[in-house]
């Protein structure tokens, strides 16, 4: 039995009374419609490489039905997995789901789909067109997309087709749509569903590629293409072509024969002609020697190791930022029979298990909860941790030596007293994440993209 095209399951969304009988929520839904032009009155629909979507209204909130165009055999046990990874640690970059084995019915056939709350915004190369004119908007997205990629390291996952279409941007906060690639620490030595957008890939990537360190290569890419661009807004003219940022397949294929790399490589920035030469490189290495977005701002030139059960991946360095540790982190073990002294370990309030006081986050991989019941808001508006010392949205540091009186500080150290001899000028101060010295009027920094303010 042929799979429904997406004009198939246009036709059967306009009777939702019908399509989704029996999903009480879906039965009595509105569907967008388009306004105008020869597609009037018919479903708004956005096509995709394996899979169609639909945006509808049911009990006065936008939700995203996302229908597969192609059968996969395993999605529902994915879905499955997934849901269970996230229930306690939904990164703030992600959107509620559902899947739903029977979810539509089209020519009497019942057919998957994935109910998603409707991510409002708009897509990456969207947003980034409409932002050339402001620069500060740019690295400030360079910034939270730092924080986003970090908190799939964190949590040892990979989103697997990382490109434009599948970030969305409203008033700069990121959200990431399309799971049905997603890697888990339950799916190691497994082949991928896909291999991503041609554009953001490494160019020897296969489907054998599959594991927490696969979004490497594509962090990367749009880390440096939102700074380049930032710098240098006519890039956008020469190199977008409406399916990419500023690179393409091409160029990766021959890096050293690309227009591209070879302008960013004379970029004015120091940071992008870095990265852009970096990148260079990493096109004609395997992609497991990729390293994480972070070792590379680094400087690191070590690639990160694949990470294997029950093992923290040597490139986890986000996670052990977020806790605030200096080292790999190990669970706390006692060294005799004598109890720990009291107050020296806190209890996760998920998984009941011991963790020393001094944690923002549980040590055990499998569960990874905030031990904190109390939060705070970021500048980014992100609810994280009372205690924790870099956002998991944004990836600002929230030990802000400059930060203006009167703004709340819960359980922030306070700021260093420098000494009166300091020979730094006062027109100048340091960027609390990377430590690089910067013009005291700055408010992003110009070598890793922290917002300062």
């Amino acid at each position: 039995m042929p799979w429904p095209t997406t004009t198939e399951f246009s036709d059967a969304i306009q009777n939702p009374q019908v399509c989704f009988a029996g999903n009480h929520d879906l039965t009595g839904c509105q569907v967008a419609l388009y306004p105008s032009g020869g597609r009037a009155n018919m479903p708004v629909v956005y096509t995709g490489q394996f899979a169609c979507v639909y945006k509808v209204t049911a009990e006065s909130r936008d939700v995203a039905v996302r229908c597969f165009t192609r059968e996969v055999n395993d999605q529902q046990a994915r879905y499955g997995h997934l849901d269970n990874f996230l229930t306690a640690v939904l990164p703030e970059s992600f959107v509620g789901f559902q899947y739903m084995e029977e979810g539509i019915r089209v020519k009497g056939q019942w057919y998957p789909i994935v109910k998603m709350d409707w991510a409002e915004g708009e897509p990456l190369n969207r947003f980034v067109e409409h932002s050339l004119g402001n620069p500060g908007n740019l690295m400030k997205l360079a910034a939270r997309w730092r924080g986003v990629i970090g908190s799939l390291q964190g949590l040892r996952i990979a989103h697997n087709d990382l490109q434009h279409g599948n970030v969305m941007v409203q008033a700069g906060r990121i959200r990431l749509v399309d799971y049905d690639g997603i890697f888990l620490p339950d799916f190691l030595g497994e082949h991928s569903p896909e291999i991503g957008h041609k554009n953001y890939q490494h160019p020897q990537r296969t489907s054998r590629n599959y594991d927490a360190q696969i979004d490497n290569f594509p962090a990367l890419v749009v880390y440096l293409s939102l700074l380049a661009l930032s710098v240098e807004p006519a890039l956008w003219d020469r190199f977008n072509n409406d399916d990419n940022l500023l690179l393409t397949q091409q160029d990766y294929a021959n890096p050293r024969e690309s227009r591209c790399l070879q302008e960013l490589k004379r970029n004015k920035d120091e940071t992008v002609r870095k990265l852009a030469g970096q990148l260079e490189r990493y096109c004609t290495l395997p992609v497991e020697e990729v390293p994480d977005l972070e070792s590379i701002l680094r400087g690191d030139s070590a690639p990160s190791s694949p990470p294997v059960p029950n093992q923290e991946p040597l490139s986890n360095t986000y996670r052990r930022l977020l806790q605030g540790q200096p080292q790999p982190l190990v669970a706390v073990q006692p060294q005799s029979p004598v109890s720990p002294p009291p107050n020296t370990l806190i209890k996760c309030p998920k998984c009941g298990r011991n963790n020393d006081r001094g944690l923002i986050y549980c040590i055990h991989q499998d569960c990874v909860a905030a031990l904190s019941t109390v939060v705070k808001v970021c500048p980014c508006r992100a609810s994280i941790p009372a205690n924790a010392r870099f956002c998991t949205e944004c990836g600002l540091s929230q030990y802000q030596a400059n930060q203006p009186a009167g703004r709340a500080t819960a359980r922030q150290p306070s700021a260093p007293q420098r000494p009166a001899t300091s020979a730094k000028s006062p027109a100048q101060k340091t960027c609390p994440n990377c430590r690089q010295l910067l013009p005291g009027s700055a408010i992003y920094c110009n070598r890793c993209g922290t917002v300062l303010i």
